[in-house]
């Protein structure tokens, strides 16, 4: 049957369950490599050649994608040959989420020490103090660094949402020059904010020296930058990643 109800199968399902086969009722069947036609050529299929391979999917085991990727029916095209995203997994993902959570964490902790008798005053005040510091931050970076740093053009509570509900989406370039801004806001008011903080300044601190890492190093760092980066400061290892391991990762990080 062809289910088109908006939260039914949405295509060609099965009307019964066939256990023999270990398939549900309301399973879907997929275009695949051996049979890309689910309508006639599935149809076609009763002539043989037997057996044919089939792709059945199942929406109840659904997570984020509807449909599989045709691609990884390609020879040689697995998961494990897919490359890393630097903007979409490090800029536009773990970035603005660490943004969102230590400029709130900077926030509910009044490290500006605001003096304002209702919260949502506070909150207000406080996110118009770190915009005034960022942006004199983006100032002497643009006096002391040579680097072309992409700015934010303001910083206000709408870009942030709320207290219960944080939502902080700078565009990729931004989130990158942000990061080494919030670190700075964090050791500099460390003395304000809770003991939990010691572990969100370490992870900004870990995650600006991944980027410098990427960008800085050649693509075929040298043992010495190896060892150097490979190990934690101050935590050396008997573990030491080979040339060529950090090498693959280097390569892996930057497609």
């Amino acid at each position: 049957m062809f289910d088109r109800r908006p939260d039914g199968g949405r295509g060609r399902c099965l009307s019964e369950p066939l256990p023999r086969f270990h398939l549900e009722r309301g399973d879907r069947l997929e275009p695949s490599g051996t049979c890309p036609d689910i309508g006639v050529g599935f149809d076609q299929l009763v002539d043989g050649p037997f057996p044919v391979d089939i792709c059945f999917w199942r929406r109840s085991k659904e997570t984020l994608v509807r449909h599989r990727c045709p691609m990884m029916d390609i020879p040689g095209c697995s998961p494990t040959s897919l490359m890393i995203d630097t903007l979409h997994c490090l800029f536009l993902g773990v970035v603005p989420r660490f943004l969102e959570a230590a400029i709130w964490l900077c926030i509910v902790s009044n490290v500006w020490q605001v003096d304002a008798t209702h919260t949502a005053t506070r909150d207000q005040l406080c996110i118009q103090r770190c915009r005034a510091e960022l942006f004199d931050w983006y100032r002497r970076k643009a006096r002391t660094s040579g680097a072309r740093v992409t700015e934010l053009t303001d910083l206000t509570p709408g870009m942030l949402g709320t207290r219960g509900s944080h939502s902080f989406c700078p565009k990729g370039a931004e989130a990158r020059w942000l990061l080494p801004f919030v670190n700075e806001l964090m050791a500099k008011h460390r003395a304000s904010l809770p003991a939990t903080a010691t572990a969100m300044i370490e992870c900004g601190s870990t995650l600006d020296r991944l980027i410098v890492t990427m960008y800085e190093l050649p693509a075929k760092p040298s043992q010495e930058q190896c060892k150097a980066n490979w190990e934690p400061e101050g935590q050396k290892t008997k573990t030491v990643a080979t040339q060529e391991q950090f090498s693959c990762m280097l390569l892996s990080l930057r497609s």
